[in-house]
């Protein structure tokens, strides 16, 4: 984009001079002026005679990199769910960057009557296993399913006055993720069905 931007500037530059020496002998030729590109972000004026430059091609997610996004996406699905629960000073809004529908909701309704009753986490849970499917369409939208066992068994709850209440547990959790246009969210998410 800058280059085809500097082209046309350029053949600006240059036609203004050709021009500039046509005029009537005697007058001093105009200063020709060039314009320098400071927000390349934005596109350059229409011009008639300049050679259009070609869209960017989008990248194409091929099914290993989906595979891996969607898996790190729920890594940080789960990190962010203990660190809402961990620290009340962080923003419940968080969580819309790695979850929708209904997961979004419960856990967003979970982690507010939490923080309304003083309970709070402490330790982190661990991915101890994942199986990642193949990429498919759902809904038109692209989607991977995740089989994860969770190890929550050195996290604990602790209420209001900082007493412990039993929470660890060990499972396994199915989830779905499905990339909308700027990344993979977490669409869905039950109780397992292979063991851990």
């Amino acid at each position: 984009m800058r280059r085809g931007v500097a082209t046309v500037l350029l053949a600006v530059a240059a036609l203004s001079l050709v021009v500039a020496g046509c005029g009537p002998t005697g007058q001093a030729s105009p200063t020709p002026t060039v314009a320098v590109d400071t927000h390349p972000s934005t596109p350059p004026p229409f011009s008639p005679s300049a050679t259009p430059t070609p869209s960017p091609t989008p990248t194409v997610e091929t099914d290993a990199d989906a595979k891996k996004h969607a898996y790190d996406r729920m890594l940080a699905y789960y990190k962010l769910r203990d660190q809402l629960g961990q620290d009340p000073s962080l923003s419940l809004d968080l969580w819309k960057t790695v979850a929708k529908g209904e997961p979004y909701k419960a856990w967003r309704d979970v982690l507010d009557a939490d923080r309304k009753s003083g309970t709070r986490q402490v330790g982190f849970g661990k991915v101890t296993r994942a199986i990642v499917s193949d990429p498919a369409t759902t809904s038109g939208r692209p989607t991977i399913k995740i089989s994860a066992c969770l190890d929550y068994t050195g996290v604990h709850l602790v209420d209001k006055n900082g007493k412990a209440m039993p929470h660890g547990t060990k499972g396994p959790f199915d989830l779905t993720l499905q990339r909308y246009d700027d990344d993979w969210y977490v669409t869905l998410e039950r109780d397992g069905t292979r063991s851990c």
